[in-house]
């Protein structure tokens, strides 16, 4: 049996910068801070990461199990409150959801979603832009610091729900530069999301996802990147002083 996994933001559901933004007033309230001075930190490649170096820097101390387990409780009320207020929806990419509908019937592709996003903001993005996540397997990133953690766990966690010992291949679909460099790092085959377009104008071509049939042909193929891609990365981790 193969393994693909799908990352969400960017890749199955059009990025929006709603998940910071409940990212950032969930910390603001946990930690007594303005949200205009937590902007002035970059993000980190995780939530996790995020929380713990903001947390560290204003509180100069590790993070409890009790103090997860007030800011999780305060994220999940800060979720529902700005999703209330907001005018916007998550929208999937074109296809995306037929997609992972077929590939449920797939004998020889199983397949996993592994996010660094937490757990309410993983299945609200997802469910509110059509996916039908109660017989999907998701992965989500409480306590991972790192991409790479991220797709371990996933890996692990879908041999486990597949009931199989190891993958034949395993293949990672995403749209972000980290996503490639951790691809590399792991030796992992990669899609990226622009391998989708389509259209003859370059300024009209639109990530739109293939059938089945036609999707398995590309995971077949893909490989393991050989070279970085030079944009994005820096600025996703790390946090100014």
């Amino acid at each position: 049996m193969n393994l693909i996994l799908f990352d969400v933001s960017g890749t199955l559901v059009h990025s929006t910068d709603f998940e910071h933004k409940v990212l950032l007033r969930t910390v603001g309230k946990v930690l007594d801070v303005p949200v205009d001075k937590l902007r002035e930190f970059r993000k980190a490649e995780t939530e996790t990461a995020f929380v713990e170096k903001v947390w560290k820097l204003v509180r100069n101390d590790a993070i409890t199990s009790e103090d997860w387990a007030e800011i999780y409780s305060i994220y999940h009320k800060t979720l529902l409150e700005e999703y209330i207020a907001s005018k916007s929806r998550f929208t999937s990419l074109e296809g995306a959801p037929e997609l992972l509908s077929n590939l449920q019937d797939s004998k020889s592709w199983a397949f996993a979603i592994a996010t660094t996003a937490w757990h309410d903001m993983a299945h609200l993005s997802l469910r509110s832009a059509g996916f039908y996540t109660r017989r999907f397997h998701v992965v989500t990133g409480e306590g991972v610091t790192k991409k790479s953690q991220l797709l371990e766990k996933a890996i692990q966690s879908s041999k486990r729900w597949y009931g199989v010992n190891e993958f034949s291949k395993i293949t990672y679909v995403g749209d972000e530069a980290l996503d490639n460099a951790v691809c590399r790092e792991m030796k992992i085959p990669f899609i990226e999301v622009s391998e989708l377009q389509e259209g003859e104008e370059s300024q009209k071509r639109k990530v739109r996802y293939p059938e089945k049939g036609q999707f398995i042909r590309l995971a077949r193929r893909a490989a393991v990147p050989t070279r970085l891609r030079s944009q994005g990365l820096v600025s996703l981790i790390g946090i100014r002083g």
